[in-house]
C-alpha cells in the first residue's frame, strides 16, 4: 500500500453520531464517504460514493473501488476507507488521495500499475483540510475537534503497538 502522499481522516464517534438511519458499519461509514465526496465537489471534482461494482483487485489500493469508495466521473478511487467499532463507539479511517507519494506504484508492484489521478494535487493542505472538516461538521451538525495527539496519547499508542508487532522474518 502507498498511502505517502495522502490525507488521511480520522473519525472517532459514538456510533449514534453517524447512524443517521441506518446503525450498520456499511450505515456510518457511506455517511463518512458521503462527507468526504461532498468535500472534493467542493473543490470542483466529480466525486460521487460507489461505482456500484467492484473493479479489478490490484496491490495498490487506489487501483481498485468498490461501492464503498468514493470515485471521480471515470470510476477512479479518490477516497477510501475502514471502519472499526468498540462497544458505541467507531473509528473511520480514511485515505484520500492526494499527492503522489514518493515511490511510484510501478516500481512496486509487479506487472506495473494503473495511472493515477489527483485532482488535488494543486489544493493546499489547510484547503483540503477545511472542505472535509466543513463537510463533516455539517452533515454531524457539530463542530469537530481537530488536533494532534497529545503526549499521554502517544505514550499509550506506543504501548499498545507492541500487541501488533508482527515478525516477518520467517518469510523472508
Amino acid at each position: 500500500m502507498l498511502h505517502g502522499g495522502d490525507l488521511t481522516v480520522a473519525v472517532a464517534a459514538p456510533v449514534h453520531a453517524l447512524s443517521q438511519a441506518d446503525s450498520s458499519v456499511m450505515g456510518s461509514h457511506f455517511v463518512v464517504m458521503d462527507c468526504i465526496a461532498a468535500a472534493m465537489r467542493k473543490l470542483g471534482a466529480k466525486a460521487l460514493v460507489g461505482s456500484g461494482m467492484d473493479h479489478a483487485r490490484h496491490g495498490d489500493c487506489f487501483a481498485s473501488s468498490c461501492r464503498a469508495d468514493v470515485v471521480d466521473a471515470d470510476g477512479a478511487k479518490l477516497a477510501g476507507g475502514a471502519q472499526t467499532r468498540r462497544r458505541e463507539c467507531l473509528l473511520e479511517q480514511v485515505s484520500v488521495r492526494w499527492r503522489p507519494s514518493a515511490v511510484r506504484p510501478e516500481e512496486v508492484f509487479v506487472g506495473g500499475a494503473p495511472t493515477s489521478v489527483y485532482p488535488f494535487e494543486d489544493v493546499p493542505e489547510e484547503e483540503l483540510i477545511a472542505s472535509v472538516v466543513s463537510a463533516l461538521e455539517g452533515t454531524l451538525a457539530t463542530d469537530l475537534e481537530r488536533g494532534t495527539l497529545c503526549e499521554a496519547e502517544v505514550s499509550q499508542t506506543d504501548l499498545r503497538a507492541s500487541e501488533y508487532v508482527v515478525d516477518l522474518s520467517p518469510l523472508m
